[in-house]
């Protein structure tokens, strides 16, 4: 269900007030198709357990992964499955990182230079198969070592 956002939050009674027709009008329900998984993860937290192990794993992997790119520096990220790429040590910002990355080494990265305090970095997605998450990580290196 990674990326399918459901979950609420209940604002305060003067804000709820305000917004609330707006966003029923708008996200009124989740897609069907969605309900029964959304109902086991509420009912049985061990399938809920076992993607996040999975994810801390594939976390490490790329952590690991970058520390081998000398041009590169990340920290552990403290929640959703993205770390934040610090790539000013290449001589480029982050939009030009990743457009360079993109056509150069056909890796999709996002930059996070239009967000307050992303200027210089990019995001990368640890929700891919292990496979992926190596082959993306070895193609930046290879390109960022030309």
């Amino acid at each position: 269900m990674t990326g399918w956002r459901i979950g609420s939050l209940p604002p305060p009674l003067q804000i709820s007030k305000v917004v609330g027709p707006l966003q029923g009008n708008t996200c009124s329900h989740i897609p069907s198709f969605l309900m029964p998984a959304a109902e086991l993860a509420a009912k049985d937290w061990s399938s809920v357990e076992k993607f996040r192990e999975e994810y801390i794993r594939r976390r490490e992997l790329m952590l690991t992964m970058l520390e081998q790119i000398p041009s590169l520096s990340a920290s552990e990220p403290e929640g959703a499955f993205y770390v934040m790429v610090d790539v000013r040590q290449t001589g480029m910002d982050a939009t030009t990182f990743a457009k360079r990355a993109m056509e150069e080494a056909l890796v999709q990265v996002i930059p996070l230079d239009s967000l307050p305090g992303g200027e210089g970095y990019i995001r990368l997605s640890y929700a891919a198969d292990d496979d992926v998450i190596r082959e993306g990580i070895q193609r930046l290196q290879s390109w960022l070592a030309q």
